[in-house]
Parts: structure tokens; sequence; C-alpha cells
């Protein structure tokens, strides 16, 4: 069972441990601030990681099986679907492990 909630301070606002909201990954980059929405503190990654990669990522996990299947069962309809398969079961990889490993410090 994938374990989708960390033991650890992440995702959580360091000065009142409120919850962050996890769309808050989506907008991943370098300079991006985020407001706790209970103490309205600004807040900044410890380690900034963009969410970019992901994105690539998502794209060759969708290319590389879709590709695959196409070439071997010339079927459009099932290339599309291993596909959207692939590139699905990457995205959210990533974003339980941006989840788990995210820590979150005051900006100045």
């Amino acid at each position: 069972m994938v374990r989708i909630t960390a033991d650890k301070n992440t995702f959580v606002c360091p000065k009142c441990n409120n919850n962050i909201p996890w769309t808050e990954m989506l907008q991943f980059k370098k300079g991006h601030e985020t407001v706790c929405s209970n103490c309205k503190t600004h807040l900044v990654t410890k380690n900034p990681v963009s969410f970019s990669w992901g994105f690539l990522l998502g794209f060759l996990g969708f290319i590389v099986p879709a590709k695959t299947i196409s070439y071997l069962y010339d079927n459009i309809l099932l290339a599309f679907i291993c596909g959207v398969s692939g590139a699905t079961l990457i995205i959210l990889i990533l974003l339980i492990y941006l989840y788990n490993t995210t820590e979150f410090i005051e900006a100045n």
C-alpha cells in the first residue's frame, strides 16, 4: 500500500503547523512563494524544486508506451490508452514523492 501522508513535517507551515494544500505542488518553480491559509505567513520551499520536469517525464511516460504499443500491435486506441495510463502513473508517483519530501521555510 502506498502511504501518501508523511511522518515528518512536510507540507506544513513551520510557524503554525497548518497543512498546505497539495495543489501547491503544481505551481512549484524557482522563487515561488506560498501563503499559509491559517497564519498568512509567506513560505518558500527549503530546497527549491520545479515541477516542470514532471511534465516532461509525464510526456515521455505517454510517448514511450504509446509508440511501443502502436509499433507492436498497430492499434491507435490501445496505444492511446497505454500512453495515458503511463503518463498518469508517472505524474502520480512524482506528486507523491514531492509531497513526502518538500519542506517549507519562512520567506525572507
